[in-house]
């Protein structure tokens, strides 16, 4: 389901516009941010902390350049997991930089997410001040079509095909940073699979071969499954909320979106 909503005063005629996508995982804001970004030559900007880093690729749901087709995607940071949790403050920090940023470049923007700490941060912030802003708040459509394309993309993030270390490889290759594991142990299906290790004995690093045996990919899969609808259960409640707080304000289709001119150097 989707919502279309404007929010925010404008005070100049000129005023950046930026349109936000905003929903729980796997819902599809990714192929409507693209499609839009396709059509206007806008660049996306993720609300998302856990994309900064270069070694969670899988793990956190970035998205593959065939998926984005040539469009211009900016995360908020390009960290490693050595440099240490990227925190809603410095996040919310950062998106306020590349905006000021792009202002100057682009006058419009899209703002693709699903961060539980980012999203709130900016409806509450200065970030949208003085901007037109509209906002596309999408829902899970139905919970058990959305179980099932969440549970084989989640297979997928265990055994990807296409030259991508899977998720458990890359919980393997960060694990052993004694200094971030109070991190990683914070990060969505992470914290599943290892308590499923300190259950079973198992290292983190042994997961992979552990999971080479189907009956346990399919046990770890239903691990990270369950977590992940908790997780985007709570960020529709979220979200739910965020939107309600603009109902008052009138309507803008994202149709109207303008296409931007060519980018300045």
């Amino acid at each position: 389901m989707l919502h279309t909503l404007s929010a925010f005063r404008l005070t100049t005629r000129d005023a950046m516009r930026l349109h936000i996508i905003l929903g729980p995982t796997s819902v599809g804001k990714t192929a409507r941010a693209t499609r839009l970004a396709k059509d206007t030559g806008t660049p996306v900007v993720m609300l998302d902390r856990i994309q900064c880093y270069r070694e969670l690729t899988t793990t956190s749901g970035r998205p593959r350049p065939a998926e984005i087709g040539g469009t211009t995607r900016l995360y908020l940071d390009d960290r490693r997991v050595a440099d240490g949790e990227l925190t809603a403050a410095d996040a919310y920090a950062k998106l306020r930089q590349i905006l000021q940023h792009l202002v100057f470049r682009h006058p419009c923007v899209i703002l693709e997410g699903g961060s539980l700490s980012l999203c709130p941060a900016l409806f509450a912030g200065d970030a949208l001040a003085d901007k037109r802003v509209t906002l596309q708040h999408v829902t899970i459509p139905d919970m058990a079509l959305y179980r099932e394309r969440l549970y084989a993309r989640i297979l997928d993030m265990l055994a990807p095909n296409d030259h991508r270390l899977t998720m458990l490889e890359e919980l393997a290759n960060v694990w052993p940073l004694a200094a971030t594991q109070p991190f990683v142990r914070t990060i969505g299906g992470f914290d599943v699979l290892i308590a499923w290790c300190e259950r079973t004995g198992i290292a983190p690093g042994e997961l992979r071969a552990a999971a080479r045996h189907v009956a346990v990919r399919r046990a770890l899969a239903g691990l990270v499954l369950e977590r992940h609808i908790e997780h985007a259960q709570t960020q529709q409640a979220v979200f739910t909320s965020l939107a309600a707080h603009t109902a008052n304000i009138s309507s803008m289709s994202p149709a109207a979106f303008p296409s931007a001119p060519a980018a300045t150097a």
